[in-house]
């Protein structure tokens, strides 16, 4: 199978669990989930030094929370390592947000790299070729567009239900670039709905 990259490639820094665990170590949160009910998001990659991560948690007391962190990772003798942290209101009710996250499949998405044959522009199934003076010809074959980005990032996503009795973990590259490109590929489609439930409920991730 032959492929066809557009002019501009995938160059960011990647966001691995190694990284995440270091992440989580400047923050002080531990790598595994605290509560019976927890979300966080990592979002991180570009080509700067900031990774920000969002929380949100039921308590024992079966009160909701949500918290916004930002990490400034360390730069040797350029920047010293900064962290931030601030507490979130959502604008509806967070059981209603919680909800709505679960209506968007945020138990059950699969990693981008799971559905990477969605994420190609198939090629015509019969091609000319023409070489000199020769007689065309047509050759048959699966010319395969992939789409990369200069720039972009990348989000983590990991979940704990206890009403579902469940966990899950997966990562996205660039959701909102790809979605323009392929607006017909349902896990685009809900990793974009989750992110625009966390963007629009507690403000954030808006730039």
């Amino acid at each position: 199978m032959n492929y066809y990259f557009t002019i501009i490639f995938l160059c960011f820094f990647g966001m691995n669990a190694q990284n995440i665990s270091k992440i989580n170590k400047d923050l002080k949160l531990s790598d595994s989930l605290t509560y019976p009910t927890e979300i966080r998001m990592y979002k991180g990659g570009g080509i700067t030094n900031y990774t920000s991560a969002f929380r949100m948690y039921k308590t024992k007391k079966e009160k909701w929370k949500a918290e916004f962190f930002e990490h400034f990772n360390e730069v040797t003798d350029q920047a010293e390592l900064k962290t931030t942290r601030k507490k979130l209101t959502a604008t509806d009710d967070m059981e209603f947000v919680y909800r709505n996250l679960l209506r968007s499949y945020i138990l059950e998405l699969p990693s981008s790299n799971k559905i990477q044959w969605k994420l190609e522009k198939r090629g015509k199934k019969r091609v000319e070729l023409k070489v000199g003076d020769a007689k065309s010809r047509f050759v048959y074959e699966s010319a395969t567009k992939r789409i990369a980005f200069l720039d972009g990032h990348i989000y983590t996503v990991q979940i704990q239900s206890e009403i579902r009795k469940k966990s899950h973990t997966f990562s996205y590259d660039n959701p909102e670039s790809y979605l323009k490109h392929f607006p017909e590929v349902d896990e685009l489609i809900y990793i974009n709905e989750i992110l625009e439930t966390v963007k629009n409920q507690f403000d954030i991730w808006k730039k």
